[in-house]
């Protein structure tokens, strides 16, 4: 059985890391992602957008991570040491500090922007452990991502 509290299991949390193209670098969001637990498994998620919301870049591969830090706050030391490395990596699902890394390619991001009516939003699950809302402006041409969540 895991112990637990709400942002913390185990004296671990998990953040949310997204490669942000036109600053050449990884942002990890300094809100931990809410936890629970069943058995062995455990279910992250924002339950706002007030969380975690931002305009996503619909030239690029959207690029995300879970991040695993092994105590309840990431201070600002820790998480600049993950940005640095996450930022020199080709592969960043074999450091040690990323559960889940996932891709979405510009052709499937642009493909859902077209489908998505203004003023409308829509949950997408990127790999079978991660899902993603977006939200379509209803005055901008542009998307949002927001409220991530995640299974392990």
């Amino acid at each position: 059985m895991l112990s637990n509290s709400l942002f913390s299991l185990n004296d671990e949390s998990y953040y949310f890391a997204i490669y942000c193209s036109n600053q050449n670098s990884w942002y990890i969001s300094p809100k931990p992602f809410l936890l629970s637990a069943k058995g062995n498994s455990i279910l992250g998620q924002y339950i706002s957008s007030l969380w975690f919301k931002m305009k996503i870049d619909l030239n690029n591969t959207l690029r995300l991570a879970i991040i695993k830090h092994p105590n309840a706050e990431l201070l600002h030391n820790h998480k600049q040491r993950y940005i640095n490395i996450l930022n020199i990596t080709d592969d960043p699902i074999s450091l040690d500090f990323v559960s889940i890394y996932s891709e979405l390619n510009r052709e499937d991001l642009i493909d859902m922007f077209i489908n998505l009516e203004p003023g409308t939003s829509t949950n997408k699950e990127i790999t079978e452990k991660m899902s993603l809302s977006f939200c379509k402006s209803k005055q901008k041409n542009n998307i949002s991502l927001y409220c991530p969540s995640f299974y392990l």
